[in-house]
């Protein structure tokens, strides 16, 4: 593959370098008095560069929303049916029924251009003489 810029073929795919440049790891230890556990992770300037787009995820607003129908919709149903265990059902059922409304609808949209931009990551290639970065010509 060569750069469309300097016409150089020393170019390297965004996945690769990506892959090189990450490292994450988890380290454990103990002594007479204490144990720990930490994790760690470090990324090359050019690995965050290249790094793939991140995957969609439900907002914290949506996620408070759906917490309050959840909680809402428990409480009428629980008193209603004047059971407690009624409106535990019903606050799970409500939370399974709001993640499926979720992936279904505002989840579809944000998976499909997920899709596009991992697609178009997945096809990047970075020149490493000129620094520039461009799309595979399959």
């Amino acid at each position: 593959m060569n750069c469309p810029k300097c016409d150089s073929d020393n170019t390297r795919k965004f996945s690769i370098i990506y892959e090189e440049g990450t490292s994450r790891g988890k380290s454990e230890g103990f002594s007479d008095h204490s144990n720990y556990e930490t994790e760690h992770f470090s990324q090359t300037p050019l690995a965050k560069r290249c790094s793939p787009p991140k995957e969609p995820e439900i907002s914290s607003f949506l996620m408070l929303i759906g917490l309050a129908f959840s909680i809402f919709i428990a409480f009428k149903l629980g008193v209603f049916a004047g059971s407690f265990w009624w409106g535990v059902g019903a606050f799970v059922l409500s939370l399974v029924a709001f993640n499926i409304l979720w992936h279904f609808t505002l989840g579809t949209k944000k998976n499909k251009q997920y899709d596009l931009d991992y697609e178009t990551w997945d096809n990047s290639w970075i020149c490493m003489k000129c620094g520039n970065d461009f799309l595979s010509s399959k």
